[in-house]
Order: structure tokens, then C-alpha cells, then sequence
């Protein structure tokens, strides 16, 4: 009997710890194809974030682009306008250069015109003096 109790054991040991292995096996074999799951979903959510990324990297140098472009033609236009003011500022100071050309001929004129109407007026009194 001893050895029928012995032999019961055994195999209630062999059968305990052989369940044991198997279930740490299947356990590993479970946590492994979770982590190959788990890293698959990883990758394929990677992949669509990349891909996002790309996409926004994308419209923001389109965005860049256009940008750039408008700063460049808001540039020229700057400087065109620049250089019509310049040329309209030249040409106002000639007109001023010219104006006071005039001006100096106007009171040269004004000058010899009142020193006319002085002697004018000392001929006039000549005269009247002389009646």
C-alpha cells in the first residue's frame, strides 16, 4: 500500500508541476503574442502618425511657400513705391528749385519796377512843379 500511496503522490506531484510548466507556457506563449499584438498595433499607429506628420509637414511648407512668395511680391511693391516717391520727391524739388528761380526773377522785376514808379513819381512832381 505504501507503494500505491507513494506512486499516487508522485503522480499527483508529476501532474501538479507538469500543469504548472504548461501553464507558464502557455502564459509566455499568450504574453508573447500580446506583445507581438501590442507592438504590431504600435507600428501600424506609428505608421498613421507618420503619415499625418508628413502630410502637415507637407501643407506647412506649401503654407511656407506661399508665404514666401507674398512677402517677396510685398517687397517689391515696396521698394516700387519707394522708388516712385523718390522720383516724385526729385521732381517736387526741381519744381521748388525752379519756383525760386522765378521767385528771385519775380522780385528782381518787382525791384526795378518800383524804383521805375519812384522816378515815375519824382518826374511826375518835376512836372507839376514846372506848370
Amino acid at each position: 500500500m505504501n507503494e500505491t500511496i507513494i506512486a499516487s503522490v508522485i503522480t499527483a506531484l508529476l501532474t501538479y508541476f507538469g500543469t504548472k510548466k504548461q501553464t507558464e507556457y502557455q502564459l509566455k506563449g499568450k504574453q508573447v503574442e500580446a506583445d507581438v499584438n501590442t507592438e504590431g498595433m504600435y507600428v501600424k499607429n506609428m505608421s498613421i502618425i507618420l503619415a499625418e506628420y508628413k502630410e502637415q509637414v507637407s501643407g506647412f511648407r506649401d503654407e511656407l511657400k506661399q508665404v514666401k512668395q507674398e512677402f517677396a511680391a510685398f517687397k517689391d511693391e515696396h521698394y516700387r513705391k519707394i522708388n516712385e516717391y523718390e522720383v516724385y520727391t526729385k521732381e517736387l524739388e526741381e519744381e521748388n528749385e525752379k519756383s525760386k528761380g522765378i521767385i528771385a526773377n519775380l522780385k528782381e522785376i518787382i525791384a526795378k519796377l518800383k524804383q521805375e514808379i519812384a522816378n515815375l513819381k519824382e518826374q511826375i512832381a518835376i512836372l507839376k512843379e514846372d506848370k
